[in-house]
């Protein structure tokens, strides 16, 4: 027979801690200003500088009508502040709490996913061939989302798992001295 285990000292701990409903409302509210994604564009360009409406519609290709409308919504919900100059009015976060949101949630779905691109250049390739070999075989390595060997151009970019990185290229190194063992990369 199974014995039904008691949850009632668990729940009062979290009911002690639950804020009111209507603060859960409020946050509830907060992340639904965040499901949209011209607004989330809007606030990733002002974490990076303060912005005039106008500066924002041509970054996003958009009106300006549409880019104030989704302003104000952001400004309601006190994620953006605004500050006047002349006949300019500038747009930023609100505060760091802002800032560390949009961060924390960045870091959240790349998790795990932290892709590193970077340009190499190549000496002594002189196959088109073998260059094809080295993307294949590269390719193939754990963590590689994309190569290209350029022959022509002596170059070979690649795109990968930022962790995993310096062991890729170790890998990528002794892929290129198996197919063409005069070719090296320039680190």
């Amino acid at each position: 027979m199974m014995s039904a285990h008691n949850h009632a000292e668990k729940l009062a701990v979290v009911k002690g801690q639950m804020p009111p409903d209507e603060l859960l409302c409020d946050l509830g509210d907060l992340f639904k200003v965040f499901g949209d994604t011209t607004r989330i564009k809007i606030l990733y360009s002002l974490f990076e500088s303060e912005l005039c409406v106008c500066a924002i519609a041509e970054l996003l290709g958009m009106t300006q009508s549409a880019i104030s409308h989704q302003l104000k919504v952001l400004k309601d919900a006190k994620l953006v502040r605004s500050r006047r100059e002349g006949k300019t009015v500038y747009y930023s976060l609100a505060d760091d709490h802002v800032s560390l949101i949009i961060g924390q949630g960045f870091n959240h779905i790349t998790e795990g996913e932290r892709i590193m691109r970077k340009t190499f250049m190549m000496e002594d390739l002189d196959c088109a061939h073998c260059a094809a070999k080295m993307e294949d075989g590269i390719r193939k390595l754990e963590g590689v989302s994309e190569v290209a060997v350029n022959f022509l151009a002596q170059k070979m970019i690649i795109e990968a798992d930022e962790e995993r990185f310096d062991d890729i290229m170790k890998e990528a190194q002794r892929i290129v001295k198996k197919i063409h063992p005069a070719t090296r990369i320039i680190l």
